[in-house]
């Protein structure tokens, strides 16, 4: 497979976030997260990162879903990169 400039090939890893998770930690992973669901996926489960995706959220999203872990009303996961969940081990 040849990538486009801009992308990688990354592997990633699912996290479940708990209440004594900080906001701002949250929303980090929110956002990357968030991004984590517009990359192409390989079959053997790794995803190409493209740097070039571009898409408008709303901040007060991970504000609101945060708000709701707090309170116990959801329970959520996060697909991140592993690199990313290993600088925090």
């Amino acid at each position: 497979m040849k990538l486009k400039a801009g992308q990688k090939i990354i592997k990633t890893v699912t996290i479940t976030p708990t209440k004594e998770m900080p906001l701002e930690v949250f929303k980090a992973c929110w956002h990357l997260a968030y991004f984590m669901e517009l990359m192409q996926r390989l079959p053997d489960g790794r995803v190409i990162w493209d740097e070039n995706v571009i898409d408008i959220i709303d901040e007060n999203m991970a504000e609101i879903e945060h708000y709701a872990l707090q309170q116990g009303y959801i329970s959520i996961n996060f697909e991140l990169p592993t690199a990313f969940v290993e600088q925090f081990k």
